[in-house]
């Protein structure tokens, strides 16, 4: 159940994208000209990615079977990714 959970959490974040592309395009319809709604819509879209980084970081190595080693390593690796995509991502 918590695999089908983060997947089906991290797909709903899409519905983020049209949401950005209307508050850019259309920034004179209500409730796209308030800056109090292009807060809130940051806001939840950085706190469903720490949700989503967090879950996905606490049951990721444990799909890995049950060899305490290749936890450890898949845990480490996962780090890894997550610290160079941030790095990367502030670069660009």
């Amino acid at each position: 159940m918590r695999g089908s959970f983060l997947i089906a959490f991290t797909l709903i974040r899409s519905l983020f994208i049209p949401l950005f592309i209307c508050t850019s395009l259309y920034a004179t319809v209500v409730p796209f000209q308030y800056d109090w709604f292009k807060h809130m819509e940051m806001g939840v879209f950085a706190l469903t990615n720490g949700v989503s980084a967090t879950l996905s970081m606490v049951y990721g190595p444990q799909r890995v079977p049950n060899d305490k080693a290749e936890q450890e390593v898949a845990g480490y690796t996962m780090g890894f990714a997550l610290i160079n995509g941030i790095f990367i991502g502030s670069v660009l």
